[in-house]
């Protein structure tokens, strides 16, 4: 080859300046540095963050139809909303409503003025095999239509996982020493055979709770429904808000868009052992929740006050009175209930619960218990 090593290489020097020209002209129009065909090309500092920081996170395609922590409230897109909502499980045969009947359940949600489904024991915990009734697809089915119907008519679900915990404790196995993530990760990366939706980024759903209603730390000696045999199980105060942590954090890490929570924690209008400030300080807590049976509504004050100076939400997830009770003494206590909660400031509530059974113990609402019913829809929220 002719001419000198500079000869031979100017030319290189010169393309090579040019290439480096185009790319900072490149990113000074658009902020991105090209990437490989098909890519979508990293934002300046997207790996450490532009002060070194973490990376932003993508824009959320659901955001106007997702329900979000916003401060002490919650909120439906950009727009405050109260979580309105009553649980929903199968206690008539034949199903006039309930899990095997999802579009009377909503028919009668939408009737009763409600937003929110509390889809709850929708398998067998207390004779299913605990290694694989919690993840059987016919149960899962059946909660993939309900979200789906919620869905379509713009309501949203609370789906609880408790019955995780009931069937664990019904086979002797302590539910708060537990390791949790393989259910955490089938519920979360669950695909909806309906809808197409991953769970952990369905926007039809609005909140998971885990386990709530612990009872009170100690021990327990108990015939297990499971195995038939006799159990004893023990769990400590720091144990309990151990599991919490650990599992919050399961989910945290695998649910890309939805919430958690505990679950609606009871038993904190007395010294039952439970760190409930601990518990709803819990970082990957994104509600406070508590149930208001009996006495715990006069804790109401007390822990939505705590909840609040943390900046969280609380949602009173289950409360309510059995048929046995006059229709108008129940309907005065749903009211009294709703106006104390909105007098504390609560994010929402989900009474216990909807559904058309008729008979003294249950503690069902329909049409046919009017006056309660009634009270239900004037306490609405609206949409």
């Amino acid at each position: 080859m002719g001419g000198s090593w500079a000869d031979r290489n100017l030319g290189r020097v010169l393309v090579a300046s040019g290439v480096l020209l185009i790319l900072l002209g490149t990113v000074a129009l658009s902020g991105r540095l090209p990437g490989p065909p098909g890519a979508s090309g990293g934002i300046l500092g997207a790996t450490t963050g532009a002060t070194g920081g973490p990376p932003s996170p993508p824009p959320d395609p659901a955001a106007d139809r997702r329900v979000k922590v916003c401060g002490q409230s919650l909120c439906l897109g950009d727009q405050s909303w109260f979580l309105y909502g009553a649980s929903v499980y199968e206690a008539t045969h034949p199903p006039l409503s309930g899990i095997d009947n999802p579009d009377a359940t909503v028919a009668l949600a939408a009737k009763a003025r409600l937003n929110t489904i509390r889809l709850v024991n929708f398998y067998d915990s207390n004779h299913g095999d605990a290694a694989r009734e919690p993840f059987s697809e016919e149960a899962w089915k059946k909660v993939d239509v309900m979200i789906a119907r919620a869905a379509t008519a713009k309501m949203h679900v609370l789906l609880d996982l408790s019955d995780y915990r009931n069937i664990l404790w019904n086979s002797c196995i302590d539910p708060y020493a537990a390791d949790w993530r393989r259910l955490i990760e089938f519920v979360a990366t669950r695909r909806n055979t309906v809808t197409g939706e991953v769970y952990g980024g369905d926007p039809a759903i609005a909140l998971v709770g885990l386990a709530g209603e612990p009872q009170k730390p100690g021990r327990y000696d108990y015939t297990a429904r499971v195995t038939g045999k006799p159990c004893t199980l023990t769990y400590s105060g720091e144990e309990l808000t151990d599991f919490y942590r650990r599992t919050l954090g399961q989910w945290a890490a695998t649910a890309q868009w939805v919430p958690a929570h505990t679950g609606g924690l009871g038993y904190l209008n007395f010294n039952s052992g439970i760190d409930w400030k601990a518990i709803f300080s819990l970082s990957e807590n994104a509600v406070c929740g508590i149930k208001t049976y009996g006495g715990m509504i006069d804790f109401l004050s007390t822990g939505a006050a705590f909840c609040h100076e943390l900046g969280k939400p609380l949602v009173d997830e289950e409360f309510g009175w059995q048929q046995t009770m006059p229709d108008d003494q129940r309907a005065r206590l749903f009211s009294q209930t709703f106006d104390r909660l909105h007098r504390s400031g609560a994010a929402g509530a989900a009474f216990w619960n909807l559904g058309y059974e008729m008979k003294p113990e249950s503690y069902e609402v329909n049409p046919d218990t009017p006056r309660a019913f009634a009270a239900v829809q004037e306490a609405s929220p609206g949409p």
